[in-house]
Parts: structure tokens; C-alpha cells; sequence
């Protein structure tokens, strides 16, 4: 039930959420309010025993620490985290087949402006990305993206089709066991990005003694960085230069600005042509969450997941940490047994990386170590309510793959999910090193991020803060508290979305110049 005031999301709930402030002595659904309810934050409707399950979007988020009186607000001082909500057997496991929805008509016949590589992946951009191999190099691939800039700056007209140039820093590529799985992560992330559909050439350029070298092996179509896992089969251009090798840092960096000047009319003859939507791969994050992102944007862009999967395209979740909760209804889905383990066996990993960690530090890390500040602040209580609310992106098709970490994610797959930390930036990268062409980022608090190589579109959760920050958000899914049909608004940020995708309207991350410095791999281990 929703009004102008509150909502109970599913009948089955034991609380409903404050859409603005409710005073006490308010009367809802015939319970009289104990408490000021602050907006996003919820209240009991019915007597809550000590110790039993507290139910929201149909599903337990958490156990009552206390008892907890009809009219009551509800929030950390009387409900935690328990573990065992979400336990799942393997009876369950893809124990539900969920059908595609009906195609909305305004969805029929979607299409987008994109660059049709050889390898059939089509791109929301054309960019020339110069790729430091270690953070050694990092300086050079800057200097050298700034430089070419200015030299491309005045010849923008001759090459209409060339978005730009930019350097993509980050912290890694040495420090590392060689061979080991940080190392082969970060290697295949970095050689991932040859085959991103958004970039037209790759520079590498490494310092020379690092660890986590450019091998120089380009033959066949084969580029590979140490370790071989690290490798990625190829049909763009590529460049490779050494600062040791090439005589240093000025000198590397005219080299690298020639080069590029050179390719820049190779790099034009791509132009963008028409191709349906189903060529989109959609990354979904969410990052400074509240009360109001459950119930607006989270389920909105899960109505967008779902016109994706129906026309072919794929969609992909991410946030393991941010999972937690809702990892058992979303096993429920997979489209099989295969997929479903796949997914679920990044939690128990997820529960030994934080016990390496609680040992060593001697301090009690958890998976279930959130919500954060501002989520608590924005009426999130529990790591299940937030994972419940944020599992709705990924709307409620089947789960057809489970990736690891930056691996490169297949067209036309549907829903799928990549196993990220909730990190923004570092989960973001997670899904740009696997190739999503366009990403979603929904955030209630208002987090400022952008994403390098593919665009970002920023989806406020409510109307108070996409008009305070208007600058910052593209996208206002609070219209949803206000009256607005989530079908209306999904089909105007799916029309939004063809746009960016087409390169006809740039997001305000764009505008802003976010995206090269929240570019950061995951580190999953120790650094020497």
C-alpha cells in the first residue's frame, strides 16, 4: 500500500517507510505512531516479538533486539543483522524460472549510434586510452594524454568520429607475488581494457623493471601482460612504449604523442551506425544509499534491467558485499544449477577474506560490516535491508552468468552478476575492465563519481537532493514519490540512455571530468 506519506512495499511487511516525516500520534492503517518517523526511515505496524524476523520487501532483513511495539520506529536501536536469514539449500538453487516480461512498445525496435568493432562488440565511444602497466608509469600516461589533447584540440573537425584522449591511472602492477591471483587479476584487468568496446586504440606504456610487464607480444592478435593469464585476444590498435627502453620520461611522451597523432586518421575512419539495443552491456552500482532507494531508483533501473533482458542485451549487478541478504532469492533465479553455485560461492570467499583479515588485525571484520554512516542517517538499518533494496536493480529475469571480477562480460546474456567489492570506484572498474559500454550508478545521498572509457548515468533516489545537486545527477527517479508511473519514467530513462549511448547527450559526470581518477583496480592482496 503507497500514499503521499508512506508505503508498505509488500503486504507481508511488518513495517512500512516513511515518504516525508511523519509525527508522532500520526494514524496509519488504523497504528498510531509512537515516534517521529523521519523520511526513509521505518515503522512498525503490527507488535514485534524480541528475537523474532522483521520483514521488509516480503523478505526478513533483520531480528528484533528488543521488543518492538505497533507504531514504533524501527531502526538500529531495536533490529541487527543475523547470518542465518539467508541461508539457501541447494534444493532452492535455480528452483525458480522466472519468464521475460512482455516487451513495452516503446522498447520495440530500440536502437543506438554505436562503433561496430571486427569482434561484433559495438561501442558507446571511440577513444584512444593510454594504459599505464604499473603506477610507475602513471605520471608519463598523463603527461602524455594532456599533450595529445592539446595537439588533437585544434584538429577536432577533421576527426569527428575520435572522442579524446585519456590516460587511465591506478595504484597497481608492482609490489605484488608474480603469478599470484592479485597479480593475474590485475593483469587481465589491464589487458581486458585492449577489448573494451569503447576504445579504438590502447597505448601501454610501463616503466621496464616492474612486475607486471608488457610482454611486447602483439602477434596474431594475441596481447599479453606477465602473467600469460593476463592476456586478451585483440583486434584493436595497439601501441607500446617503455620509459627505460625509450629514453626516458620527455622522451617517452613525445613518442607516445606521435604515435597517437599517427593513428588518429586510422582511428576516424570508425563511424557510428545504427544497431539495435540488445548490443548494450549495462553496469549497475549504487553508492550513498537512503531510504528512499529501494522503492525509486533501485527498482526503476530494475525495470530497465528487464526491458534489456527482453530485447537481448545484458545487464549486469555487482557489490558481493552489498548482496548479502538477497543472495538467496536471486539464487532462486539462476538459470541453473551451474550458474547459481557460481554465484553463491563468492560469499563463503568474501567470509574468508574477512577472517584473514580478523586475525590479522585483530579487529572483527565482517561481510555484513555495513551499512554505512549515511545509510544508517538515510533509515537503512541492516547489510539485508540495504542488499534487498539495492538487489532490485537487477529486476526479475533469470541469472544467466556469474563473473569474476573484471572478466570480460558477454553480449546479449540478460541479467548477470560480477563479484565486486561495494566499493564504488572499485567495483565501477570491476564492470568497465569487463567491458560494459554504459553503466547506471543510483545514489540517494548524492555521490559524486564518473566512470572512464564508458559513460555514467546518476540516478538521484529522491527530488530533495537531485535539486540540490542538479550539477551532479542526470536522472530523477524521487518523481516516483511524487505520483510519477515507474513505466513512464522507465521508458524516459531508457529514451535518456539510447541517447548517452549514441553520444548525442553526455551525462554530468562527463561535464564534470570525472572518471580517470576513480578508476581503481581491486587489490586483493598483500603489497610488498
Amino acid at each position: 500500500m503507497t500514499n503521499a506519506t508512506f508505503t508498505r512495499i509488500n503486504p507481508a511487511d511488518d513495517v512500512v517507510v516513511a515518504l516525508k516525516q511523519l509525527p508522532k500520534g500520526n494514524v496509519i492503517e488504523g497504528v498510531t505512531l509512537l515516534n517521529d518517523i523521519p523520511a526513509g526511515h521505518k515503522a512498525a505496524m503490527r507488535a514485534i516479538a524480541k528475537g523474532a524476523a522483521v520483514h521488509k520487501y516480503g523478505s526478513p532483513f533483520g531480528l528484533a533486539t528488543a521488543a518492538i511495539a505497533a507504531g514504533e520506529h524501527v531502526h538500529l536501536h531495536n533490529v541487527a543483522s543475523h547470518p542465518g536469514l539467508s541461508a539457501v539449500p541447494d534444493h532452492e538453487i535455480a528452483s525458480e524460472q522466472p519468464p521475460l516480461p512482455a516487451l513495452p512498445a516503446w522498447a520495440r525496435d530500440a536502437m543506438f549510434a554505436g562503433y561496430v568493432r571486427p569482434d561484433g562488440r559495438v561501442g558507446t565511444a571511440n577513444w584512444v586510452a593510454i594504459i599505464p602497466t604499473v603506477n610507475c608509469s602513471v605520471t608519463v600516461a598523463r603527461q602524455a594524454a594532456e599533450q595529445a589533447t592539446a595537439a588533437l584540440r585544434p584538429l577536432l573537425a577533421q576527426y569527428p568520429n575520435i572522442d579524446g584522449v585519456v590516460a587511465i591511472p591506478h595504484a597497481t602492477g608492482c609490489g605484488v607475488a608474480a603469478n599470484s591471483p592479485q597479480h593475474r587479476q590485475v593483469a587481465q584487468c589491464l589487458a581486458n581494457l585492449a577489448n573494451h568496446p569503447n576504445v579504438g586504440l590502447v597505448v601501454y606504456v610501463g616503466l621496464g623493471c616492474e612486475v607486471g610487464q608488457f610482454t611486447g607480444a602483439h602477434q596474431a592478435g594475441l596481447l599479453q601482460i606477465q602473467p600469460l593469464i593476463g592476456e586478451s585476444r585483440t583486434d584493436r590498435a595497439v601501441e607500446h612504449f617503455v620509459i627505460q627502453r625509450d629514453g626516458g620520461t620527455a622522451e617517452t611522451v613525445a613518442g607516445i604523442v606521435a604515435a597517437v597523432q599517427r593513428r588518429l586518421p586510422e582511428l576516424n575512419r570508425q563511424q557510428r551506425q545504427p544497431v539495435p539495443a540488445s548490443e548494450l552491456i549495462l553496469g549497475m552500482n549504487c553508492g550513498g544509499s537512503d531510504g528512499y532507494s529501494g522503492l525509486t531508483a533501485n527498482p526503476l533501473v530494475g525495470d530497465v534491467a528487464n526491458v534489456l533482458a527482453a530485447v537481448g542485451a545484458t545487464a549486469v549487478l555487482a557489490e558481493t558485499p552489498e548482496t548479502w541478504g538477497a543472495h538467496a532469492a536471486i539464487a532462486r533465479r539462476a538459470k541453473d544449477a551451474a550458474v547459481g553455485k557460481k554465484f553463491l560461492g563468492f560469499f563463503p570467499w568474501w567470509e574468508r577474506y574477512m577472517a584473514i583479515f580478523t586475525e590479522l588485525h585483530g579487529f572483527a571484520f565482517s561481510i555484513n560490516g555495513n551499512p554505512s554512516d549515511g545509510n544508517k542517517r538515510g533509515g537503512l538499518t541492516t547489510i539485508e535491508e540495504k542488499s534487498l533494496g539495492a538487489a532490485t536493480k537487477g529486476g526479475t529475469t533469470p541469472l544467466n552468468a556469474a563473473y569474476d571480477y573484471g572478466a570480460m562480460v558477454d553480449p546479449h546474456m540478460g541479467f548477470t552478476f560480477m563479484n565486486t567489492p561495494g566499493l564504488d570506484q572499485v567495483s565501477m572498474t570491476g564492470l568497465i575492465c569487463g567491458g560494459c559500454n554504459l553503466n547506471v550508478f543510483t545514489t540517494g545521498n548524492g555521490s559524486c563519481l564518473g566512470t572512464v572509457l564508458a559513460p555514467t548515468i546518476k540516478i538521484a533516489t529522491n527530488s530533495q537532493m537531485f535539486n540540490r545537486m542538479r550539477g551532479d545527477m542526470d536522472f530523477d527517479a524521487g518523481q516516483i514519490v511524487s505520483g510519477r508511473s515507474r513505466d513512464e519514467l522507465a521508458q524516459e530513462l531508457f529514451a535518456y540512455m539510447l541517447e548517452v549511448a549514441s553520444g548525442r547527450q553526455q551525462t554530468r559526470s562527463q561535464v564534470l571530468g570525472y572518471g580517470p581518477s576513480e578508476f581503481e583496480i581491486w587489490n586483493i592482496g598483500p603489497t610488498y
